[in-house]
């Protein structure tokens, strides 16, 4: 059987691990936006999508992978992050199927 003090010290190590290891994901990802900000641009508008949506798309994905490192307002940050990735995987899922079609 394991130790509680075992499973608290795999918990205060593993949490903070999962919140930087998830918020790298998001903030790599705008960095990349933002070095590359014409060539996504253009595909956000080849897509349908206005490319005036690229600056709050970049800053919630910049400042919230960092707020979520930080450990600020955490559950919001991640909240607002999976409506984001949600909505695009589906948006994204949509054009596809209509253009396999």
């Amino acid at each position: 059987m394991h130790n509680s003090n075992t499973i608290n010290t795999a918990q205060q190590i593993s949490a903070p691990l999962g919140r930087v290891l998830l918020a790298t994901m998001f903030f790599m990802a705008g960095l990349s936006k933002i070095t590359g900000y014409a060539g996504t641009q253009g595909y956000m508008e080849a897509m349908g999508v206005p490319g005036m949506l690229l600056p709050l798309v970049i800053a919630l994905e910049v400042i919230g992978g960092l707020a979520i490192m930080l450990g600020f307002k955490t559950r919001l940050v991640a909240f607002a992050l999976a409506v984001l990735a949600l909505s695009q995987q589906c948006y994204f899922m949509l054009i596809f199927q209509t253009k396999c079609k």
